[in-house]
């Protein structure tokens, strides 16, 4: 599409902004990429995030002092140190290895267990993560649009303002009867070595590594943290009400945006009609067409087709919650594409499922638009091995939900929200239209009848006011991220 006739110019951003590429976990602890969220703070919802946990996680101050000097002995920085009872926050409240990759990943693992959760797994965790979604970001993302240096005040003004109903207990004595059961087959959290070994990595990596000043991490770590924190499942499997748990329900089903998976289909498809006459596809999403592909390409009944309707009617009436209005859900994304093809990114990685990417102005200092690129892996892996179970089980992912891939790239495109402006928001939502698929991804997708076999990296083609940039956000599992800047991956 073209407004005024400049050209953005590619880049790639490993490990943090736009896209989002998503793979399967081959390792027990997966290898963390350095990002440059630090520089471009343009997607910070995950640190927003963090941020409100630790207010709403509650550590004595003895067990404070005890972890900072059990496991950072020799630190001179107390600003290490309370990192990494931040952390150590954060990432018992959403259990994922992969979200310990970057921020904009553990925002993405977070939305996905918030949103996709079984009922009778929902629990004090939960149920904080349940008041920051539907009561304290509906209101930020209203208040708050674009970079989170430029916002830095606002964003620190209103998480002070906010506050919290619901907290979680580190130190609880109770474990309640019956407990809620997670499905886990052994220890898990900072109880289970390998858990605790991939944060300590992570840490270690994103943290110290990257400290000016001496500190050294202790070692047996993850045996000294097991000790130092032997009661803080406890509230992990302490049961909510069912009022607490129904809150969700109520959240995106009363008076939903969409009341049926073909009024949803037909606003997507229409907000994201795409204006090149030589487009295969008359929409940037066509998302009716796509999983009635999806189900016949995989062999599907109708009521497993049903299923992932649901899921897409569910994802995008939850959007419509969060972002406040119809149009800004509709247009949140420029395209859905589903591809057939082995690896959707380069280097070649077969593991890599998904990916959500964008464009970014940075003399708009705001992100303009948002793509996603699954591989048929997303939905082929979780019906016949049952692949997202195992990768909750060993605390990969957050969630055994067999459809998060979608919730997960779609909580990189909330990310993308929070860092579009307003004035581009209001753009979006009366001039943004759709891309031509092969301007964004020149591989295969099912909805084409013959297979376009480029290079999956492609440079996406839209020219906007001014100069952008394509980007990709995480790495893979991780995620990419496609700016009119190029960026990250989940894998």
């Amino acid at each position: 599409m073209k407004i005024f006739g400049k050209l953005m110019l590619p880049f790639l951003v490993v490990g943090s902004l736009g896209t989002s590429v998503l793979s399967q976990n081959k390792t027990a602890t997966p290898t963390t990429s350095k990002a440059s969220r630090e520089d471009l703070k343009i997607n910070f919802l995950g640190l927003v995030l963090k941020q409100y946990l630790e207010k709403t996680v509650i550590v004595n101050e003895q067990a404070t002092e005890n972890i900072k000097e059990t496991i950072l002995p020799n630190c001179e920085s107390e600003d290490l140190k309370d990192k990494l009872i931040a952390e150590l926050k954060s990432y018992q409240m959403v259990i994922s290895i992969y979200g310990m990759k970057s921020d904009e990943e553990f925002f993405a693992e977070a939305f996905s267990k918030w949103s996709t959760t079984p009922y009778e797994m929902r629990n004090i965790s939960w149920l904080v993560l349940n008041e920051f979604f539907t009561k304290f970001l509906p209101n930020f993302l209203n208040k708050i649009g674009g970079d989170y240096l430029t916002n830095f005040d606002e964003i620190q003004e209103t998480l002070n303002e906010y506050k919290p109903q619901y907290f979680y207990n580190t130190d609880s004595q109770n474990v309640s009867t019956p407990e809620v059961i997670l499905d886990y087959p052994g220890d898990f959290g900072y109880s289970n070595y390998n858990y605790t070994y991939s944060f300590f990595k992570n840490f270690a990596e994103n943290e110290i590594n990257n400290s000016i000043e001496k500190c050294d991490l202790s070692l047996n770590y993850a045996d000294k943290i097991a000790n130092l924190t032997n009661k803080w499942n406890n509230d992990s499997i302490t049961t909510i009400s069912k009022a607490q748990k129904d809150g969700f329900e109520d959240f995106y089903q009363t008076n939903p945006t969409y009341q049926n998976f073909e009024e949803l289909d037909q606003k997507l498809k229409k907000a994201s009609k795409i204006s090149n006459i030589y487009s295969e596809v008359e929409s940037g999403i066509e998302l009716k067409d796509t999983t009635n592909q999806v189900a016949q390409m995989l062999g599907w009944n109708e009521s497993e087709k049903t299923k992932l309707e649901n899921n897409f009617l569910k994802l995008f009436n939850i959007m419509g919650k969060l972002l406040g209005s119809e149009l800004n859900a509709s247009k949140l994304l420029t395209n859905i594409i589903v591809s057939n093809d082995l690896s959707i990114v380069k280097p070649a990685n077969e593991n890599v499922i998904a990916y959500t990417g964008g464009t970014y102005s940075p003399e708009l200092k705001s992100i303009v638009s948002t793509n996603q690129v699954y591989s048929m892996k997303t939905f082929k892996m979780p019906v016949e091995s049952n692949g997202n179970l195992q990768q909750y089980s060993s605390m990969f992912w957050s969630t055994p939900e067999k459809f998060a891939v979608i919730f997960h790239e779609t909580g990189h495109a909330l990310d993308n929200f929070a860092g579009t402006t307003k004035p581009i928001r209001l753009w979006k939502s009366t001039m943004q239209k759709g891309v031509n698929p092969k301007d964004i991804y020149s591989g295969s997708n099912i909805l084409f009848n013959s297979g376009f076999k480029n290079s999956p990296n492609s440079i996406l083609i839209v020219v906007i006011a001014i100069p952008s940039i394509i980007f990709i956000i995480g790495s893979p599992l991780i995620l990419m991220f496609i700016f009119l800047k190029k960026g990250k991956s989940k894998k």
